[in-house]
């Protein structure tokens, strides 16, 4: 009997939390995937919502519960893409093409968020020139390319046909 693509998020919830042997296949992982982002858009609109309309502490809650809910998601995230990459024949380590540029992204655009910040409210001690925010600038392009090259070339990966495998029954 087919599996409904919730059937499979639970599947993976349940059995495979930080399971990163074995392989899994094109269908499970993007189920999986799909549930995530659609929960994710899904919760992130319904605390928006409530912090405009309602309370905004109430959504804040909501966006600490959203948070919570992302992390304790993380490692299945990571894992059942390892074991999908495990199925194209390739190690789970190639997820950092996209993660690794991402994550430089992120810490160039927090220290020019700081920059900003400094020379709003006129911090002193501070001596911002610039020139660094331009090399900081470059580095945030560059980095954004990188990330976004990075993050296709994952996508491509997840998304090719698994090799076959003859298992222990004669069976493919």
């Amino acid at each position: 009997m087919e599996k409904f693509f919730i059937d499979n998020f639970w599947d993976v919830v349940r059995n495979h939390y930080a399971d990163f042997k074995g392989r899994t296949a094109r269908k499970q992982f993007w189920f999986f995937t799909l549930i995530v982002i659609i929960g994710s858009l899904l919760l992130s609109a319904f605390a928006a919502f409530v912090s405009f309309a309602i309370s905004a502490n109430i959504g804040l809650i909501i966006n600490v519960i959203y948070w919570i809910i992302s992390l304790a998601l993380l490692v299945p995230e990571i894992a059942i893409a390892t074991r999908r990459l495990h199925d194209t024949d390739r190690r789970g380590w190639w997820q950092l093409i996209a993660y690794i540029p991402a994550i430089f992204l992120f810490l160039i655009s927090i220290s020019l968020v700081g920059i900003y910040a400094a020379q709003q409210y006129g911090l002193e001690g501070i001596d911002l020139n610039t020139q660094a925010i331009r090399y900081m600038s470059y580095a945030l392009g560059f980095f954004g390319v990188l990330s976004l090259i990075g993050s296709i070339t994952f996508i491509v990966f997840l998304a090719l046909k698994g090799k076959e495998v003859t298992r222990w029954d004669g069976q493919k």
